[in-house]
């Protein structure tokens, strides 16, 4: 935001030809009516509009096609009061573009709520919900972007669509893919003397997990019971499930 304010000194901005700035302020006279934007310096600025309404001020430009430098920007109301701030054009602050395209995959399947990938366009802040299909982004360049949540919407305590790339970085002419892994937790547990594997963790839906149960000595394993769509209930000590749900497996020793 480039705020200018009557009563305050007021700092530098950076800014690059054909970008768009915001105009506020305070304090100005409340019997202001009308009110514009210039500069001394001719073609800084290419449009602007300006309003006023009780001392407050709101309105934009664009910053038109001049050299890099510092220029003044005045905010003028009716009633001859104003504010003057310092501008400095660059040709890399918010003025430097990349494309990056982005999608989203999910591997298992599932219906999951569609990430949003969070990023920087002239300066602001601006999300865009992902879709299979690449969508191309402009990004200011070197500028941090994200994509969030991780797990997706729709995930809970005992499923989940779960990504392991790097979701964060610094914006450059791209093209990403954002895949997301289907997942059932699988809870292992154990009754008695013995100790069983895998621990309790997530699996990738659709994955074949091998679940062994080993007694402690002196005991023997009893059996296993499962529950859940691919689960095991029996007393094989070594067999392997399949994770087409969310599976508790305990193994009983005796």
């Amino acid at each position: 935001m480039f705020t200018v304010d009557p009563t305050m000194a007021l700092s530098s901005y950076s800014v690059s030809p054909g970008d768009n700035v915001a105009v506020s302020g305070s304090n100005f006279n409340p019997s202001d009516s009308s009110c514009g934007i210039s500069s001394t310096t001719a073609g800084l600025i290419s449009s602007s509009n300006c309003s006023v309404s009780s001392g407050i001020v709101t309105g934009a430009f664009v910053v038109g096609s001049v050299t890099s430098g510092t220029y003044i920007v005045t905010v003028k109301g009716n009633k001859a009061d104003a504010a003057s701030k310092a501008l400095t054009v660059t040709s890399t602050a918010q003025g430097t573009k990349v494309t990056m395209t982005v999608s989203y995959s999910v591997v298992g399947g599932g219906s999951p709520t569609a990430p949003i990938f969070n990023y920087v366009s002239k300066g602001v802040s601006k999300s865009l919900k992902l879709s299979k299909t690449g969508k191309a982004v402009s990004v200011d360049a070197g500028s941090t972007w994200s994509v969030t949540p991780n797990p997706l919407g729709g995930s809970s305590s005992s499923q989940r669509w779960y990504s392991t790339q790097a979701l964060s970085g610094a914006a450059s002419a791209m093209t990403i893919v954002f895949s997301f892994q289907h997942q059932y937790l699988l809870t292992t547990n154990t009754s008695g003397p013995g100790t069983i594997t895998p621990s309790t963790g997530w699996q990738n839906a659709g994955a074949k997990v091998t679940i062994t149960a080993t007694a402690n000595s002196g005991h023997k394993f009893k059996s296993w019971t499962g529950t859940g769509t691919g689960s095991y209930t029996g007393s094989s000590a070594s067999r392997t499930i399949t994770m087409n749900s969310a599976i508790t497996e305990t193994g009983t020793f005796t």
